[in-house]
């Protein structure tokens, strides 16, 4: 908790400096540089002579804000699991052994080379000047003003990966795109042409390893890795063609990342090129995601902190326009800082920091229709969990213990549109049954639905008897499978024992066919894009009455055997236990009576997982905020 505040008070650190505070900066760099200072002078005199005096102001720009930037040196360690990737993304076989000896690595104690002490003259030089042909004459860039341009397509890096050529490199290998194959003047459908040329040699989607930035060029050869990497990969190929994009990100314990592109009016539009979330630059699109605050990468912030973390800003407002809350605070936790807090599993991440005036605090730019908490540094919970509405009012959530609410429940989290997209791969696969494996008269069992909840069923009405059972999926669709279960009666008390005979090759090595018959609903079997199969043997003849089940899921239904309670958070007292709520489930649904009115839930379960959302009643049923 301690290093998240620290990373909360470093998002609010960082502001706009005017022109004198930029010339302290720039003495300050010249200063810190040591030994390094003559490149760095030599690069401002060599464009004090330029006649295009924006490019002084760019370097100036670069130096003044470079002290708090570094890349990684190399290791040993590193270079295995680089490695590693390299053979995963060829597609060699990689042996478990080799596999779990570099998922333990951490990037953490890795030596780091500062920007102002080691970089050259010549590199600076180079990616100004290439930055700058790319902002004359690219159609697509008049609009862009100088701020834009020194945060979209001048940074000489994105992370803390080793200074590299990677502008010349990228440049070279993907000019043809804007030399033939687009030569229009928007910059969002440039971003769509580019996805749908590579489209075959897009990201892969690896999230194995702890990784820090592992530069341009590497990613040029193995584009794989996980968001980070792919939004990484993104920023080096289209700012090399002269494409103002970024990196936005949420905060929610991990961080996760996606990209945006300016376009001519002026909004940011996002996108991911990758092959696990990969979509194309929509207007006004949004990803369904909750994000609560959003912050972006930003090169030149000003803002100095002890180990020189890189710099975000806020631009959350860009996502769902201003607004702000004011919410009191109990007295005890009005000496110092309030944080936003952010309800993520059973925890509460701060987000950002505000002082408390006159016993409240007010937070700016939030997401709407989301649940947050205020907290003060120690973690304790400082005032009432509140949201802001579509109409822009604050709305506080304290329990009304004289007004009762009966609700339905279905899930502990709310069911996001990845979780959807993956559970309907499930829908519309064919379930056949026949006495010998080739399946010469295939006898139907049943098709499978469209699945809300994890456990689903077939009831077939054939009653001929069969030995083999076949989960054909439809295509195109992929085959992601939890679990697969055959009984002799609609009951499901008699289960039917089946073992694997055949199936479609896996699309990971740890998306075994065998996961979708282990019991386990947490593991399951993904096969490769394209047609696949999955066939079962009963071991002799028989009836089979009722098929369960189970699409690939992130195991937040409702399950049966599980104990759960149901709880409320009361202020600064923190979540209480609705009076007689506790419950071991029967039915893919719980029902509680008696919970207080106008207060924030959450669903408890008591015998596994840390997944826990928060919601509201709304119409007997729930409202995730």
């Amino acid at each position: 908790m301690r290093n998240i505040m620290i990373f909360v008070l470093l998002l609010g650190a960082f502001a706009v400096t005017s022109c004198s505070g930029r010339r302290q900066e720039l003495d300050a760099a010249l200063s810190a540089a040591g030994s390094n200072r003559p490149e760095l002078e030599k690069v401002l005199a060599h464009y004090r002579s330029d006649p295009d005096r924006r490019k002084l102001k760019a370097a100036e720009y670069l130096i003044s804000g470079m002290s708090g930037h570094y890349g990684l040196v190399p290791s040993p360690g590193l270079d295995s699991v680089k490695a590693v990737l390299a053979d995963l993304y060829a597609r060699r076989k990689v042996d478990s052994a080799r596999l779990e000896q570099w998922r333990h690595f951490r990037p953490d104690n890795l030596k780091k080379a500062y920007d102002i002490e080691t970089i050259t003259a010549d590199y600076l030089i180079r990616n100004i000047d290439m930055a700058f042909e790319d902002w004359d004459c690219r159609p697509w860039n008049r609009h862009l003003d100088f701020g834009e341009f020194c945060e979209l397509l001048l940074p000489y890096r994105v992370g803390d990966e080793p200074l590299e050529d990677w502008r010349t490199e990228y440049r070279e290998h993907f000019r043809y795109i804007t030399d033939s194959v687009y030569t229009g003047s928007d910059p969002v459908e440039l971003v769509n042409t580019v996805f749908d040329t590579i489209i075959d040699s897009l990201f892969r989607y690896n999230v194995d390893f702890a990784l820090p930035s592992l530069g341009g060029l590497w990613l040029m050869r193995n584009r794989i890795g996980g968001c980070r990497e792919s939004c990484d990969f993104a920023v080096y190929l289209l700012r090399s063609i002269g494409v103002p994009v970024a990196t936005d990100c949420y905060f929610h314990g991990s961080m996760h990342t996606w990209n945006v592109v300016l376009d001519t009016t002026g909004r940011y539009e996002p996108f991911w090129m990758d092959k696990f979330t990969g979509s194309r630059a929509v207007r006004g699109r949004d990803d369904g995601r909750v994000k609560g605050k959003v912050y972006r990468w930003n090169y030149g912030m000003s803002g100095r902190s002890a180990d020189r973390t890189p710099r975000y800003i806020d631009v959350t407002s860009d996502y769902f326009g201003p607004n702000a809350a004011r919410v009191r605070i109990s007295r005890e936790c009005r000496g110092g800082p309030v944080y936003l807090g952010f309800f993520q599993y059973r925890e509460l991440i701060p987000q950002t920091a505000v002082n408390v005036h006159a016993g409240h605090a007010e937070f700016r730019d939030i997401e709407p229709g989301v649940a947050f908490v205020p907290i003060a540094g120690n973690g304790r919970i400082a005032g009432s969990p509140f949201y802001i509405d579509d109409s822009g009012e604050t709305v506080l959530l304290e329990p009304d213990l004289s007004h009762s609410e009966d609700v339905t429940v279905g899930r502990k989290t709310r069911a996001t549109p990845w979780l959807q997209k993956t559970m309907d791969n499930c829908e519309g696969a064919l379930i056949e049954g026949s006495s010998t494996p080739d399946f010469p008269e295939p006898v139907p069992l049943g098709v499978c639905g469209k699945p809300r909840i994890n456990y689903n069923y077939i009831y077939p009405s054939s009653t001929k008897p069969v030995r083999y059972v076949r989960f054909t999926p439809r295509e195109p669709l992929r085959m992601e499978l939890g679990e697969l279960r055959l009984f002799r009666d609609k009951e499901r008390q008699d289960t039917i024992g089946v073992v694997l005979h055949s199936y479609s090759e896996p699309n990971r090595n740890d998306a075994l066919a065998e996961n979708a018959i282990d019991g386990d609903e947490l593991t399951y079997y993904e096969g490769r894009p394209g047609p696949s199969f999955l066939v079962l043997d009963l071991g002799r003849e028989e009836h089979v009455r009722c098929i369960e089940w189970v699409p690939r899921n992130d195991d937040n239904f409702i399950r049966y055997g599980d104990t759960y309670e149901l709880q409320y958070l009361d202020g600064v007292r923190g979540w209480r236990t609705v009076e007689g709520s506790r419950v071991t489930a029967r039915d893919t649904v719980l029902h509680f009576s008696g919970v207080p009115g106008d207060a924030l839930l959450r669903l408890h379960d008591m015998t596994r997982g840390v997944e826990e959302g928060v919601f509201i009643v709304e119409d007997g049923g729930q409202r995730f905020l």
